[in-house]
């Protein structure tokens, strides 16, 4: 059900003629990097970054099957699959971020007890456990470490900020 010929995330492109269902993008600062000292030598949890399915495959199981492939993929190292979702009350389309946020939340996402405002977009924050479910403060201190490693000065000051934890 999977995306055919990729095989298990490996990042491979399908096979001219195959099907592709729909894309996912994960985010993680590499484990020989020690971060979040005071927590863990290295992130626990990996950024869901961009996540989509083909509206023709949305309602079929697709992306709930994708969402729990990447959970078994990464749960022997990390806790959860962070997520970020548009916060329905600023977003352009409310009715999409809260459908959004109720398809995760059905495929066992926990809300986190924080929020980011990233160049101007308001976004809630979930935790969809792999190995385990992450704690708020381990949740805010793997974001903000991800965020400083693809963000780079000047464009992270004032650009990226979370709120909460």
């Amino acid at each position: 059900m999977l995306l055919p010929g990729v095989g298990p995330l490996k990042g491979q492109p399908a096979p001219l003629g195959e099907l592709v269902q729909g894309h996912a993008v994960t985010q993680n600062v590499p484990d020989d990097i020690a971060v979040c000292p005071q927590l863990s030598p290295q992130c626990r949890n990996v950024l869901l970054d961009y996540f989509a399915v083909l509206p023709q495959y949305r309602g079929s199981g697709v992306g709930t099957a994708v969402l729990k492939e990447l959970a078994a993929y990464y749960a022997p190292r990390k806790q959860s699959l962070i997520i970020e979702c548009e916060h329905p009350a600023e977003a352009p389309e409310p009715a999409v971020a809260r459908r959004r946020i109720g398809f995760y939340l059905r495929a066992g996402a926990h809300a986190a007890a924080m929020e980011s405002r990233l160049f101007g977009v308001r976004y809630q924050i979930y935790s969809l456990p792999a190995g385990g479910l992450a704690k708020d403060e381990e949740i805010h201190c793997d974001l903000q470490e991800l965020y400083r490693t693809m963000v780079p000065e000047p464009y992270y000051r004032g650009n990226v900020n979370f709120f909460g934890a």
